[in-house]
Parts: C-alpha cells; structure tokens; sequence
C-alpha cells in the first residue's frame, strides 16, 4: 500500500544522506539497495547491494542476488 511503500522511501531518503556524509557505510548501502529492490528499481538496488558487498555487508546481496545477476 501507499503508507507502506512511503515508509520505505523514507529509509532509502535516510539512507542516502548517511551515505553523503560517510561514504563507506556498508550497512546504508545495503539497505538503501534493499529497499530500491523493494520498490521496484532492480538497477540502483544491485549498484548499492554490490557496493555493501565490496564493503563487507553481504546479506542483501545474498537475499537479492538471482536478480542482480
């Protein structure tokens, strides 16, 4: 639903503007790809899931992964 999907919009918002003040944040990259996945938009949300990947993080990538192939 609307509310629910918001509510997601606004984690990957929160995610994003953590990660313009430290850039290496795994976790934030992972769920802002979790999130992006969620909401549809499978390129953006591979992009981040890969970088938490390269920075430790890999659960997302390991629950997302067959569509980032």
């Amino acid at each position: 639903d609307r509310e629910h999907a918001d509510h997601h919009r606004d984690q990957a918002d929160a995610a994003h503007e953590l990660l313009e003040l430290e850039p290496d944040q795994a976790q934030a990259y992972n769920n802002r790809g979790c999130v992006e996945m969620f909401l549809g938009d499978t390129a953006s949300g591979c992009a981040d899931l890969k970088r938490a990947a390269e920075l430790g993080v890999t659960a997302g990538l390991e629950y997302w992964g067959k569509m980032c192939e």
